[in-house]
């Protein structure tokens, strides 16, 4: 069985940096009793959720012999074999580096289990650029793909990213001991590109309504303007007709300046009043429509376009 990475870590610090240890700090050292001593009292009491956290601390303040075969008792007793079979090896690795009679305790735990294994593989197509494979939040090496890997018993999350792609996420269950699960990562998808388009806002329809109302107002006032110049040119017409002014209702000849000059008049408030009716109507049409058509408050509508797949290196 090939060594845990951490025993592997914890070895070549230990090797190349020797008497660094030594400058743990007493302080660092008493909360590291600490925590082995509750520790251990916990795990002796059948406690076993309990005790392994505290074990697990100590032997991250600072690593020992009795702490590492501990704490993978711990994680036999709990159904973590691979964490129990890589912390006996860690506590071999100790004890055969100091001559502790131990060595042979943690080999002989370490020989007798066998954990169960999960493998990830991909997916034809799946490696993408920049992929990133997660097991319970922890990255994982590429070059662990492919590799059945000792792995605890219980469900695991595998998550997987990449630039430009849909995040996955699912699950896998491994066998608590003697055991092997197989996890394909699919395909990650392409990520959507969401356009919305431009759209009228409501401000934007209030103020065309406002313009529409402004513009039929206009219209109005041009009617009425042309209604009043209609009735001076009625006014003015029938004056000229009169006895007094000279003028006949059937000719424009009149005997009397004042009837040249209201015939004059009523033609002009005529010419006054066709403008104003025509004007009028037209702004007054122009008003209704801009008011009718100005955009109501909605809903965006969004398109959804898929880019083409970014290259894969395969």
């Amino acid at each position: 069985m090939a060594r845990s990475t951490r025993a592997i870590a914890i070895a070549a610090v230990m090797l190349a940096a020797g008497p660094a240890f030594a400058q743990l700090s007493a302080q660092d050292k008493a909360v590291a009793d600490s925590f082995f001593a509750e520790g251990l009292k916990l795990l002796r009491a059948g406690k076993y959720a309990d005790a392994c956290p505290k074990l697990a601390e100590s032997e991250r303040i600072d690593p020992a012999v009795g702490t590492a075969l501990y704490l993978g008792e711990c994680y036999e007793r709990t159904g973590r074999v691979a964490s129990a079979q890589a912390m006996f090896q860690e506590g071999y690795d100790f004890a055969r580096r100091r001559g502790d009679s131990r060595a042979a305790t943690a080999k002989d735990h370490h020989d007798k289990l066998v954990p169960s294994t999960l493998t990830l593989i991909l997916a034809p197509g799946a490696r993408a650029v920049g992929l990133e494979v997660k097991r319970d939040g922890v990255t994982i090496s590429t070059l662990e793909l492919g590799v059945a890997l000792p792995t605890d018993g219980g469900t695991h999350t595998i998550v997987a990213s990449a630039p430009g792609k849909k995040p996955f996420t699912g699950s896998v269950v491994v066998p608590v001991k003697e055991g092997a699960a197989t996890f394909a990562i699919p395909l990650l998808a392409d990520v959507d590109q969401i356009i919305t388009p431009p759209i009228a806002t409501e401000s934007q329809g209030s103020a065309r309504r406002t313009i529409g109302l402004t513009v039929a107002g206009a219209g109005l006032v041009g009617i009425v303007l042309g209604s009043v110049a209609g009735i001076i040119a009625t006014v003015d017409w029938s004056s000229s007709n009169s006895t007094d002014n000279g003028c006949n209702a059937n000719t424009t000849a009149c005997t009397t300046q004042h009837g040249v000059d209201l015939r004059s008049s009523a033609q002009t408030w005529a010419t006054v009043s066709t403008i104003g009716f025509i004007a009028g109507a037209v702004l007054a049409a122009v008003g209704v429509i801009l008011y009718v058509t100005a955009p109501k408050s909605r809903a965006a509508t969004a398109w959804t376009l898929t880019p083409f797949a970014a290259s894969y290196r395969f």
